[in-house]
């Protein structure tokens, strides 16, 4: 690795305006201060006081706080990151303790164990933060001569006074410290006050001249006279520089303490619109279904078209949570009851104006041309319009992005599972989050791209926004790193060369296969199940492979007879099915759903004997006497009103 101090000018300025190398001044060791931002906006520093390290020979970064000096929490720092020593004043080693995420000096990063000069002009990153550095040097000291030049002491008459040393050679006092690195950074501090010093001397010097000349007559009365105002400039010039400074220092303080008031105003902001948000939902929620109508209706391509919802009643709707989605109780004609159908909300939850959600019109299969299109979707696309009112049951859903969190996230959306985290990357841009955030989205190729210009400026107005379109099959047309940045279908291995770790909170929405195989492969790659979120509806569903106990491997599945009332039918439950709905099913036993994730209650059936279990927790506890068939299974001999 090149020593970045060779790429130095010899003789550059540091920070106070004074030379580093080849000065006529020596200084004592400094205290160094180190700031940097986190990935949630807020700012931090620590100090490193050369003395105190020379003394204890290093000075330790990490996330541990048994070993580490500064404890930083960032995701992205070892538990010990890295040392840092003094060399000489103003400039420090640095050695990598073979940290995961990296140490680097201008954007090379360094060696483990090899320790490497930085100064005050280099780029420093310790992981993913980027360090700041500030410089204040120690007091001046007067440089000693080297024994091969040192002269002999003269000798001088008893008689003669013994030489007094000059002024400007007394080290000068340490500046006060203010709290704030900035006040520091000012004007007014080492090479101010160092000018004004060797002004204040030279003054003194000439006032010495004219009086040991004076007393010999060499020098007129208009000589003194001069040598007087000349001194009298000097010490109003060092006045003035010595008020300059404490303005300047006290400019920087007062900006410093504005900036933390509107930090903590802005946390006091969220807090409170946190608490607003929580009271509205309590109070503006509703049981049952509410109209609402069909505010807008807009095409956004790709066979996809957003609807705006507004209450129909013209009263305030409650919020919901990034990633939830709406119950629909659709009237189609020619059905004889309503089709329930969830939808997910495709819009940040800040927005509380209105709700909407993106649909996408299912065509027949591939495979089976002759088969009809969707119901429902249809039913939104062709037969709906502006003004037309629908059933809706309030938002819910137990897949959502946490708020209050700031840690990063990878947002992952595949086909028209794009929808829920779209909601929560418009959520963490229009609130001002800063926490890092990868989104990906996965498609085939431009066509069936929507929301493609809205994505791009996501990208292009918060930085914090990391955009990666995956086109698994281009068309001619489509250009690489403008319409899309990986030519392949989205999967861990993708992760692995395009995330800086896998310390991430995964929110997933797509197809089953894309799912299916990012929970497992995730899994693998050592992510905790706990950071693994994903949208459970209906053929999207994913379970978890949790092994079963080695007790439990041999022992047979327990058999139960489960009778439905209304369909005239007994059947053998044997264990091989996830639910009591897809037992029913698998029977030619016709059975009400919707989510198929324990939320919606569509699936709600009465229990005349027996009793169930529930393989995944209901969003809402039904009624006593019935159970969600969606996720239960039977517990005993059953019978159902089904």
């Amino acid at each position: 690795m090149t020593d970045v101090q060779d790429n130095k000018t010899e003789g550059s300025a540091d920070k106070n305006g004074e030379s580093k190398a080849g000065g006529d001044k020596a200084h004592g060791p400094g205290v160094w201060t180190l700031s940097y931002e986190t990935s949630t906006g807020q700012s931090h520093s620590f100090e490193i006081d050369e003395s105190a390290v020379a003394d204890k020979g290093g000075f330790a970064v990490g996330r541990n706080p048994k070993s580490s000096d500064a404890v930083l929490t960032d995701f992205s720092i070892s538990r010990d990151h890295c040392m840092l020593s003094v060399k000489e004043p103003g400039t420090l080693l640095v050695k990598d303790l073979g940290s995961s995420n990296g140490t680097f000096i201008n954007e090379a990063r360094l060696n483990p164990d090899e320790a490497s000069e930085l100064g005050v002009g280099d780029q420093f990153e310790i992981g993913n933060l980027a360090i700041n550095l500030a410089y204040e040097q120690g007091p001046e000291i007067a440089a000693a001569p080297g024994p091969a030049t040192q002269p002999e002491p003269a000798k001088t008459p008893e008689s003669a006074p013994a030489p007094v040393p000059p002024k400007a050679a007394e080290p000068a006092p340490p500046a006060p410290t203010p709290a704030p690195a900035a006040a520091r950074n000012a004007g007014g501090g080492i090479g101010t006050s160092w000018i004004g010093r060797v002004m204040f001397g030279g003054a003194i010097v000439v006032g010495v001249f004219a009086v040991v000349f004076g007393q010999t007559g060499e020098l007129s009365t208009s000589g003194y006279q001069l040598i007087g105002a000349t001194i009298i400039a000097a010490v109003l010039l060092q006045a003035t520089m010595m008020t300059w400074g404490s303005m300047s220092r006290a400019s920087a303080e007062r900006a410093f303490y504005d900036q933390q008031v509107a930090l903590l105003r802005n946390a006091v902001n969220t807090s409170s619109a946190h608490m607003r948000a929580e009271r509205d939902r309590a109070v503006l929620t509703w049981n049952g279904v509410r109209k609402y109508r069909i505010d807008r209706k807009i095409p956004e391509g790709g066979g996809i078209c957003s609807f705006y919802l507004k209450p129909h009643d013209g009263k305030g709707q409650p919020p919901f949570e990034p990633g939830q989605y709406l119950t629909f109780q659709l009237k189609i004609p020619g059905k004889d009851k309503p089709v329930i159908r969830c939808y997910s909300l495709s819009d940040s939850p800040l927005q509380r104006d209105y709700y909407r959600v993106s649909i996408k019109k299912v065509p027949p299969p591939r495979d089976r041309p002759d088969l009809p299109p969707g119901l429902s979707s249809s039913f939104f696309h062709d037969q709906l319009e502006e003004g037309d009112i629908l059933d809706v049951k309030a938002p819910s859903g137990k897949f959502f992005m946490d708020q209050t969190k700031h840690t990063p996230v990878v947002l992952i959306g595949g086909g028209v599972g794009l929808t829920p985290v779209l909601s929560m990357v418009n959520s963490i841009t229009l609130s001002g989050s800063k926490r890092e955030t990868h989104f990906f989205y996965g498609l085939r190729n431009k066509k069936e791209h929507v929301m493609k210009e809205h994505l791009e400026q996501l990208a292009r107005d918060h930085e914090n926004i990391h955009l990666h379109i995956c086109y698994s099959n281009p068309e001619e047309g489509d250009v690489p790193g403008e319409d899309y940045q990986h030519a392949e279908r989205v999967s861990v291995d993708l992760f692995k060369r395009a995330l800086p770790s896998n310390n991430y909170d995964f929110y997933i929405c797509g197809p089953p296969p894309m799912m299916e195989s990012l929970v497992k492969d995730l899994g693998e790659w050592g992510v905790p199940d706990a950071n693994v979120h994903f949208e459970a509806f209906g053929p999207a569903s994913v379970k978890k492979a949790k092994p079963k106990p080695a007790a439990d491997a041999a022992a047979p599945a327990e058999s139960f007879e489960v009778e439905f009332a209304k369909s005239g039918k007994k059947v053998a439950w044997d264990g091989s099915f996830d639910s009591i709905l897809e037992f029913a099913e698998a029977n030619d036993i016709a059975m009400d759903s919707g989510c198929r994730a324990g939320n919606c209650g569509t699936c709600i059936t009465a229990v005349r004997s027996g009793d169930v279990k529930y393989v995944e927790e209901p969003g809402a506890q039904p009624e006593a006497g019935s159970c969600l068939t969606c996720v239960s299974v039977p517990k005993s001999n059953l019978t159902l009103e089904a």
